[in-house]
């Protein structure tokens, strides 16, 4: 072959190579790029778990502990006079609740309005002793004849009871005897046993009961009352006591025994109210 004919087939050659390399190269480029694509999708795909991942760690680690609640971090006394006046302002009922968190006691002690006790040289009526002598003659009655005084006090009619009580969903109590109550101020019928109630008529078969069931009844309205559900809604019942009562329990009363009462509602070793002589309660269950 000569060299005119030798140039020509290299040409030739070389422009049959041509496009095949530049189309290798193309071929090259799309599947690096492609490659790349699907490296970072998986790249990221991992960045995201890991930082799922890390951040379900991070609240499973930083989920604060459940708080536990028990009356062996609670100390001191509290003793509160609650007052049950009619319209007329006559007091049919006092009671007071004993609290001693030191001796993991708490005692309700109730009398009746019209109840007659020596006060002094003489015989006088609760009632009397309360017009006479207001709350500081209630107090001496009751450190003269049964060795406490109370720190606060509450007064309330019997309409604002009810109202107050009726703030509560259902009273739990046990209805001693099958009641048929009929008066000028409220009608009353009940059959005996176990049940819940509404506020007014456990206030109701309160007034009626016989004498010695008032501080057992009084015990299990005070017990329902004093639940967890409650004390989380605390401030607004305050505010509904403070408005149904008389009292000289303030804002700042109840902000600083909130926690305390907080505690008793929820811990598990909570020890409910009795009648004031617990050796009574103990021959009334033998």
């Amino acid at each position: 072959m000569d060299n005119k004919n030798l140039f020509s087939y290299e040409n030739k050659t070389k422009s049959k190579l041509k496009p095949f390399i530049i189309a290798f190269g193309i071929f090259i480029v799309i599947l690096a790029v492609f490659s790349i694509i699907l490296f970072m999708y998986s790249l990221d795909f991992d960045i995201n778990n890991l930082v799922e991942t890390t951040t379900e760690n991070i609240e499973t680690t930083t989920e604060e502990p459940q708080e536990v609640y028990s009356t062996e971090n609670l100390s001191g006394k509290s003793n509160v006079m609650f007052l049950i006046t009619d319209e007329q302002n006559v007091v049919q009922s006092v009671f007071c609740t004993l609290v001693d968190f030191d001796n993991k006691s708490f005692r309700v002690k109730q009398v009746d309005g019209d109840a007659i006790y020596l006060c002094g040289d003489k015989y006088m009526s609760i009632n009397s002793i309360y017009s006479e002598n207001g709350i500081e003659g209630l107090n001496k009655y009751f450190n003269d004849n049964w060795g406490f005084t109370t720190d606060k006090y509450a007064e309330f009619t019997t309409v604002s009871l009810r109202k107050f009580l009726s703030s509560f969903n259902g009273i739990s109590l046990t209805v001693s005897e099958n009641i048929d109550y009929n008066s000028s101020s409220f009608n009353l019928e009940l059959d005996k046993g176990y049940q819940t109630l509404s506020g007014e008529k456990a206030l109701n078969y309160l007034m009626v009961c016989k004498d010695e069931n008032k501080e057992r009844v009084l015990c299990e309205i005070i017990s329902s009352i004093l639940k967890p559900e409650y004390a989380d809604n605390g401030d607004n019942l305050f505010r509904k006591f403070a408005n149904a009562s008389k009292t000289d329990i303030s804002v700042i009363n109840y902000s600083d025994s909130y926690n305390t009462l907080k505690t008793y509602c929820y811990a598990d070793d909570k020890f409910s109210p009795v009648p004031f002589y617990r050796e009574e309660v103990n021959e009334e269950n033998s």
